[in-house]
């Protein structure tokens, strides 16, 4: 990465750089590598719970009914928030592309979310497990 240096002229301050350059540059260096663990962290989890979700499913019956009934419940929880916003935004004759995003704050739509998130792929995974094992 060393070699993105190089491009560096003396009119444009900064073309390209390294993110070990730019790092040092703002004196961020933990902050950088807390940012990157924790994006390991939640690409990791979105590959691996599915699996485990997968697992515990096939194994009890109970666990499965369990998944889908949080799983409902998330659906419709995360609706009529979608829908108390667009209501709100729709009463008060805001610009709905901006007043919108206010429903990205609430910390119920977002585990709701997170939940539908991982429970897609869980799915879809325990679907190529029954159309292999009859």
């Amino acid at each position: 990465m060393a070699g993105f240096n190089a491009l560096r002229t003396s009119e444009a301050p900064l073309v390209f750089t390294s993110v070990k350059s730019l790092n040092s540059q703002t004196g961020a260096d933990n902050r950088l590598e807390e940012v990157l663990a924790l994006l390991f962290l939640l690409i990791a989890g979105f590959i691996v719970v599915p699996f485990i979700m997968t697992a515990l499913a096939i194994r009890s019956k109970l666990i499965r009914y369990v998944l889908h009934l949080v799983a409902l419940l998330s659906f419709y929880t995360a609706g009529s928030i979608i829908t108390t916003v667009v209501y709100m935004n729709r009463t008060h004759e805001t610009v709905f592309t901006t007043n919108v995003h206010d429903v990205l704050l609430n910390p119920w739509f977002l585990m709701t979310g997170a939940y539908l998130g991982l429970y897609i792929p869980y799915r879809l995974l325990a679907g190529f497990w029954v159309h292999r094992h009859p």
